[in-house]
């Protein structure tokens, strides 16, 4: 789901056509090295990506890793 790579990197799965948009769009918090390229997994720069982008970053990459079962619990609480 997410690794920090370190101090400066956080390592955020995504799937390859958002990671190439996202490199695309904000080349400022999203980049890749020749380790990451072609895998679906994106370097995020900590220092530049706003709290609630790397939030909602983050919970893309758990709801794509997560039981199903689990992804509709969490789902049904926040409808309420």
């Amino acid at each position: 789901m997410a690794r920090v790579k370190d101090a400066d990197t956080v390592v955020l799965i995504c799937p390859l056509d958002e990671k190439e948009m996202l490199l695309e769009v904000a080349p400022e918090i999203y980049f890749e090295t020749d380790h990451y390229r072609g895998w679906p997994a994106v370097l995020v720069r900590i220092h530049a990506i706003p709290a609630d982008e790397l939030s909602h970053r983050i919970e893309q990459a758990w709801t794509r890793q997560a039981p199903r079962k689990l992804v509709a619990a969490r789902q049904a609480s926040q409808a309420r």
